[in-house]
């Protein structure tokens, strides 16, 4: 049980493959082990990344799809990637039954919602975004928003 929390949070696919690997491994496990349709898409651009980045972006998809199959009783998700210039655009999208954005960060009134909120401030830090969009009945998504690294030489 250990190992596969391990492996959940960080597996090795993202350090032996990258990012986008592990991105598609992940909406797999979510599929798999919550019967929701989870598609995957990618543009063809690199995308590179430096490992915190992308390991933190890992962390959000996770916490993201991980909050689909425990609230949002969608019967599908997606999880798109894209390069916008020297950003790196991940959005992660469902068809459930969505929510009050004005409740979604914690407060005094509302002590719940740190996993968003976690990922805001890391993502805030490194000079990422967060935007959720999402209206009751109507789904939910997601964008977040971080800065790519500078392209390797093959």
């Amino acid at each position: 049980h250990t190992r596969g929390l391990i492996t959940e949070l960080s597996p090795p696919v993202l350090y032996d493959l990258g990012f986008i690997p592990a991105i598609e491994w992940f909406c797999q496990e979510i599929q798999q082990k919550h019967c929701i349709k989870v598609a995957f898409q990618a543009d063809k651009k690199s995308k590179p990344l430096d490992d915190d980045i992308g390991v933190l972006l890992f962390q959000a998809v996770r916490e993201l799809l991980v909050n689909v199959a425990k609230h949002a009783k969608a019967q599908g998700a997606k999880v798109s990637v894209y390069r916008n210039e020297d950003r790196i655009r991940v959005e992660v999208s469902d068809d459930g039954i969505g929510f009050d954005n004005a409740g979604v960060f914690p407060s005094i009134d509302n002590p719940t919602g740190f996993g968003l909120f976690s990922i805001r401030e890391r993502l805030e830090s490194i000079g990422g975004r967060l935007k959720i969009e999402s209206k009751p009945q109507n789904g939910t998504r997601v964008t977040l928003t971080a800065p790519l690294g500078k392209e390797r030489p093959e």
